[in-house]
């Protein structure tokens, strides 16, 4: 959600069409990402969100596309999504008690398909990235449209703050 302080609203997601405004999300593992919506051509507006899990399982992600649409006339196929650097499906090992929360936010039937074994009992992967993108494209985006960088923060902590690699520092 948003709320208000100093005037600026803050939350986990943003959107604009005023010119000369920069929006950006901070995060260390959780998925950042960045939305342009076109319309005849041009740029209409921008949106960033800050999708960690939680988000990303409440479909923040959609909810931007969602909200560039009705709010500023935008088509989802002509939307643009650039996904940042985040904690990857390599790292991102996850237990029990996170696949209870995960599927009853999600669907079992839908959610599995980005859930992978891990060699440890009772621990599983989780791939993010796909999720989103899928996400994206269940509401209309072209995946064409869909750029990813493909950097993990976990595996790369010389470049990346990684809330998981640095335990938390």
């Amino acid at each position: 959600g948003y709320y208000i302080r100093g005037g600026i609203r803050q939350g986990d997601g943003y959107i604009t069409c005023e010119k000369g405004i920069t929006l950006g999300v901070k995060s260390a593992d959780c998925v950042p990402i960045l939305f342009e919506g076109y319309v005849n051509g041009r740029v209409r507006c921008v949106g960033a969100v800050h999708a960690g899990w939680r988000g990303s399982v409440s479909k923040i992600a959609p909810k931007c596309v969602d909200m560039m649409c009705s709010e500023f006339g935008v088509a989802p196929e002509n939307i643009r999504v650039a996904i940042g650097p985040c904690i990857h499906r390599c790292c991102f090992e996850v237990g029990e008690d996170f696949l209870s929360e995960y599927y009853g936010l999600l669907g079992k039937d839908f959610g599995k398909i980005f859930i992978y074994p891990s060699d440890r009992e009772g621990k599983y992967f989780c791939d993010l990235v796909s999720l989103n993108i899928s996400l994206l494209q269940n509401v209309g985006v072209k995946r064409e449209n869909i750029d990813t960088v493909d950097m993990c923060t976990c595996c790369n902590p010389e470049l990346f703050y990684s809330h998981r690699y640095s335990k938390g520092n």
